[in-house]
């Protein structure tokens, strides 16, 4: 196969992936992240936490998430 030809067939692929997240890319500014989100992530982590008496130990181990 010609390195045209592949060169070719690469670029509709990925126009038609571009073309299947085209809505996630006009959105994706608006989206809330971790990092924007971070003091309300902290928040209901400590309510989780006070709730359940556990310690930030606890919290890190996932056996004790799972009980």
């Amino acid at each position: 196969m010609e390195t045209n030809v592949r060169k070719e067939i690469a670029l509709k692929r990925c126009k038609e992936l571009k073309d299947n997240i085209k809505d996630y890319l006009e959105y994706q500014g608006s989206i809330p992240t971790g990092f924007t989100e971070w003091q309300q992530i902290r928040e209901r982590q400590e309510k989780i936490k006070t709730f359940f008496k556990a310690s930030d130990q606890e919290w890190l181990d996932w056996k004790w998430q799972l009980k």
